[in-house]
């Protein structure tokens, strides 16, 4: 008798266990849904949005590579009203913001930075180091520099991408990059 009632419980927890699973997944499958839904309301809320506002960007002009006789801001706005009073028959410009090209000036920024994070790297290494080996500046870079004796956590550059660098780094050399820039 306890065979069958054991065997009949068994069976019903398997059948709450099957219930429950079946109301976890469409409970997951309409929590999706509702996600989905409400980031398409969002969107769309945004998008009605950003149609009623007028920015100072909605009547800006721009333009690139223009040759200017002066290139203060006050003799370049003269010159751009003069071309668009003769052009468009416009009279009144508010302000003009000359922008220059800065890409170059991004990419030395960048190399500044990624030397600087080697330099923090290798600095904080070479103390390190140093505290643990009681030696000085100039025993460190000959170790550094040394294949047979260069600690296996010691900062490295090269490499593919910067990545997996087989060259260990010279505080020295990296102060002189740094200098460099």
């Amino acid at each position: 008798m306890t065979d069958k009632r054991t065997t009949a419980s068994a069976e019903l927890r398997h059948q709450w266990a099957h219930i429950t699973s079946i109301l976890l997944v469409v409970a997951i499958l309409f929590t999706f849904l509702w996600l989905i839904r409400m980031r398409q309301l969002l969107l769309r809320g945004a998008k009605d949005m950003d149609k009623g506002i007028l920015t100072p960007s909605d009547f800006c002009l721009m333009g690139r590579h223009m040759e200017f006789d002066n290139y203060d801001p006050e003799s370049i706005k003269n010159e751009i009203q003069e071309e668009l009073n003769s052009q468009y028959g416009i009279d009144e410009l508010v302000y003009v913001n000359p922008v220059y090209d800065i890409a170059d000036y991004y990419r030395v920024v960048a190399s500044r930075h990624e030397i600087s994070k080697l330099k923090l790297l290798t600095d904080a290494h070479m103390k390190a180091y140093m505290d643990k080996e009681k030696c000085d500046r100039d025993k460190y870079i000959e170790v550094i520099n040394n294949p047979e004796e260069c600690p296996k956590d010691a900062p490295k550059r090269g490499g593919f991408l910067g990545l997996c660098g087989k060259r260990p780094c010279d505080p020295a050399e990296i102060n002189q990059e740094l200098a460099d820039i």
